[in-house]
């Protein structure tokens, strides 16, 4: 039975090795977030002990996700292997100061040519029906 509904709902098992760098859900305070954690062992068919920080927690597959990226300086070493291998150079980084928002013109709003007229709907609308319900009655009663 548990293969049918597999099957038809597309579930794929999920399984962890040891090692693997995992997101966690943490459920701290009240509130549901990730966070980065390592695979320590498999416990059953679905539930796996898992380094967090100095913290050792057990939880359900369904609580855990593949993290594919590493720390943010793997993230730099990768950005700087792009850019020298494709020669390109480095964006600047911008300055902290907003700048201040454009000035609208009336030439952002694009206007329509002369000669093209604008296609309008042929269709007859009727005027909304609203529903009036008193409980006194045994029907209910429209009003335009």
């Amino acid at each position: 039975m548990e293969r049918q509904f597999n099957a038809k709902n597309g579930a794929k098992p999920k399984i962890f090795e040891r090692g693997d760098n995992v997101n966690v859900s943490d459920y701290k305070d009240g509130k549901h977030k990730w966070t980065n954690g390592s695979i320590l062992d498999r416990i059953g068919e679905v539930l796996y002990k898992v380094r967090c920080g100095t913290q050792t927690w057990i939880r359900h597959a369904n609580q855990l996700r593949r993290r594919y990226s590493g720390s943010n300086n793997e993230v730099q070493e990768d950005m700087d292997t792009l850019f020298e291998t494709f020669d390109l150079e480095r964006p600047e980084l911008q300055s902290q100061a907003p700048s201040p928002p454009p000035a609208e013109t009336s030439e952002g709003v694009p206007t329509v040519q002369q000669g093209m007229q604008l296609r309008r709907s042929t269709r007859t609308r009727r005027p909304t029906k609203t529903l009036h319900i008193d409980p006194t009655q045994k029907r209910y009663h429209f009003c335009p």
